[in-house]
């Protein structure tokens, strides 16, 4: 649990974090002319993901097991979504995308999702051996 001056560490980050989100939801919203493939938007949307995934881990090593499946969600959601949309506007295997659905992958395995990390992996494994065929 926390306890004092850790209570108010951690209601400070929680603050900076959600102004944080919330400025990235706002950009992203005010530019619906650009694609969400778009480099620029799938990259907001991977940097909130991994500001929410870290937020997941705060709640964990708090004992909040709950709070930390809220955001690890939220976090798996938007790394999906943002994969997705870069992946339908460039179909090409590439090694970020892979070393990506990984980090996605962890994000489901804390959540439980065997499923969706069976996916993550095989579609990993796939891009390793498009990648590095030679």
């Amino acid at each position: 649990t926390l306890q004092g001056s850790d209570v108010a560490a951690m209601q400070a980050a929680l603050a900076g974090a959600n102004a944080a989100l919330a400025r990235c939801e706002a950009l992203l919203a005010s530019c619906s002319q650009v694609a969400p493939g778009h480099h620029l938007s799938a990259g907001l949307q991977k940097a909130a993901a991994k500001l929410c995934a870290v937020l997941g881990e705060c709640w964990a090593a708090c004992g909040d097991r709950e709070a930390a499946r809220r955001w690890w969600a939220k976090a798996a959601s938007g790394l999906r979504g943002a994969l997705d949309a870069e992946h339908s506007a460039v179909p090409v295997p590439r090694d970020s995308h892979t070393g990506e659905l990984m980090g996605l992958s962890r994000l489901y395995k804390r959540l439980g999702e065997r499923e969706n990390v069976r996916w993550c992996l095989e579609r990993a494994l796939s891009g390793m051996k498009a990648v590095h065929w030679s």
